[in-house]
């Protein structure tokens, strides 16, 4: 899984993962996806909303492996909200 999010990032999986790939990644998928189920001439689907449960369960994934990625997530709430 990290060597994919490494690919999609840099373009290719001998660049180093990073937690700025995840950052990157799944924030965009998951609101794309979200903005893609809310077009009208669109019917949601289960099989839509099971994928945009499966592309969150794949983010949560990521932040128990890298600890991190949640400190960056609550630095960047914080400074939002101030």
């Amino acid at each position: 899984m990290v060597n994919c999010m490494s690919f999609i990032s840099n373009g290719s999986i001998k660049k180093k993962y990073t937690t700025t790939c995840v950052l990157e990644i799944m924030p965009k998928l998951i609101m794309t996806h979200i903005a893609d189920m809310m077009k009208e001439n669109r019917h949601i689907s289960i099989v839509a909303i099971r994928r945009l449960m499966n592309f969150i369960r794949i983010f949560k994934w990521f932040i128990s492996k890298d600890p991190t990625i949640q400190t960056i997530i609550d630095k960047k709430m914080e400074s939002f909200k101030t």
